[in-house]
């Protein structure tokens, strides 16, 4: 019985099999390294949720294999800051999922950290590495946790203080980030 390690290249080569110490060529043959079956793909969504108040909301990921393997596959998972942080905007999650023969779809969970303070919208990332049986095509979903609590207006145009002014918006509004047009400094804390 012969062993060998075929070469990582794609191409056509030939065995051969050589006498003890005499090097007279006994026999060969050739063989093919090819790109065999093609491994099926892993790819994570990207998800969006609204922070609320209190308490925690999950942020569902699907990661997905396409197609269905024929055998076990894994894959690892783990999050990471982007704009928002770890331990006060969300909760830190890693593992490995495993899909076993005709899976197609497993989640990760990400619990967002509610709260009420006026902030821009933030984002985080779940990200695939370490596969087995499997190719990733998308290694990266994306987070984004939409703020929901009333923002600030900008600084007051005269103290230039970034307080919430105490006047209330018209029916018109003043929008998101715009200025508040009052001139009276009395109305900001």
């Amino acid at each position: 019985m012969v062993t060998m390690t075929a070469p990582a290249a794609l191409g056509t080569y030939e065995l051969r099999l050589l006498a003890n110490d005499t090097f007279t060529l006994i026999g060969s043959c050739t063989y093919q390294v090819g790109t065999g079956p093609a491994l099926p793909l892993l790819s994570i969504n990207d998800v969006t949720v609204t922070e609320g108040n209190t308490g925690t909301v999950s942020a569902i990921f699907n990661v997905t294999l396409s197609p269905a393997a024929t055998g076990p596959v894994t894959v690892s998972f783990a999050t990471a800051n982007g704009t928002a942080t770890a331990g006060s905007d969300y909760v830190t999650n890693s593992g490995t999922l495993t899909f076993n023969a005709g899976d197609t779809v497993k989640t990760v969970t990400v619990l967002v950290n509610g709260d009420t303070t006026p902030e821009a919208n933030e984002t985080f990332f779940v990200n695939l590495s370490a596969p087995a049986g499997a190719t990733i095509s998308d290694s990266q979903g994306q987070g984004t946790i939409t703020n929901d609590d009333a923002s600030t207006k900008g600084p007051h145009p005269r103290t230039g203080s970034r307080a919430t002014c105490r006047r209330r918006p018209t029916r018109r509004g003043w929008g998101p980030g715009s200025t508040c047009p009052c001139r009276d400094p009395r109305r900001w804390p």
